[in-house]
């Protein structure tokens, strides 16, 4: 694995080809995962891990679930993956079982500094591990107020929630992050990584939008590996972006590197 390095698998499409020519990212309200609806469904959490919803109405009785649960779906999610994966390997991403895709390679510093410098993500983390579970919104339980806070060379850490409520506001982060980060174990083949807009970091709280556009510099693009199944006409646009075409190499169908 390239630390210096983060992907983002796409599907070779206009929509990806207009990422590509406007230097942006997309990131995807949880209301679009199509594909698995345990992702970043926060009420699927609420009903499944009974201890979060014992300690929030612990905390705050009368709690409007409804409403944070509304706000919660605003969430912006733009995904990566740890290493460039290999033409049998695409196959496993969302709508790319067909071969027809893209991989964006990112420099991962730059991307990190500049979401930094312009204070869209926490100063401690930008990127987020995704863990995957069997039954990611069953969050394990040490008695009927905590839940698995993390592990370590030490072992298991359990927090309540009324403790984690009542923390330092990143440890409330680290909570919303635990939840927005947890999917299916049948995923763990795309070693996913996530940069989350959450908060004041939303542009816009429009119902019927499906996510939202961030500029980039394109420099933080490093190459663009198209796989060998895409379509010619679609590899043509791509290698008609000024900026992208000197940084563009083939993989699959004989140029496997």
């Amino acid at each position: 694995m390239n630390n210096k390095r983060v992907y983002r698998v796409r599907p070779l499409n206009s929509y990806t080809i207009d990422e590509l020519r406007h230097s942006y990212l997309w990131f995807s309200r949880p209301t679009e995962f199509k594909g698995d609806i345990q992702d970043a469904n926060i009420g699927a959490f609420i009903t499944d891990t009974e201890a979060i919803k014992k300690g929030i109405l612990l905390v705050c009785p009368g709690f409007p679930f409804d409403l944070w649960f509304e706000k919660m779906s605003h969430t912006g999610i733009c995904c990566f993956t740890k290493n460039r994966p290999t033409q049998n390997e695409i196959r496993k991403f969302p709508r790319c079982s067909m071969g027809n895709a893209i991989c964006i390679e990112f420099d991962k510093e730059g991307l990190v500094e500049f979401f930094r410098s312009h204070k869209k993500c926490p100063q401690d983390n930008c990127f987020h591990d995704v863990v995957y579970d069997e039954n990611p919104t069953k969050i394990e339980q040490y008695d009927e107020w905590s839940i698995l806070w993390e592990t370590n060379g030490n072992g298991k850490l359990y927090k309540t929630i009324p403790g984690i409520l009542h923390e330092h506001p990143r440890g409330l982060d680290k909570f919303i992050f635990m939840l927005l980060t947890r999917i299916n174990s049948k995923f763990s083949a795309q070693r996913e990584m996530r940069i989350i807009l959450g908060g004041r970091n939303i542009p816009s709280h429009e119902k019927e939008l499906k996510g939202y556009r961030l500029d980039i510099p394109n420099s933080l693009i490093t190459k663009v590996w198209i796989y060998g199944n895409s379509k010619k006409d679609l590899i043509e646009e791509v290698q008609s972006v000024p900026e992208i075409k000197d940084k563009i190499e083939f993989i699959g169908n004989g140029t496997e590197i």
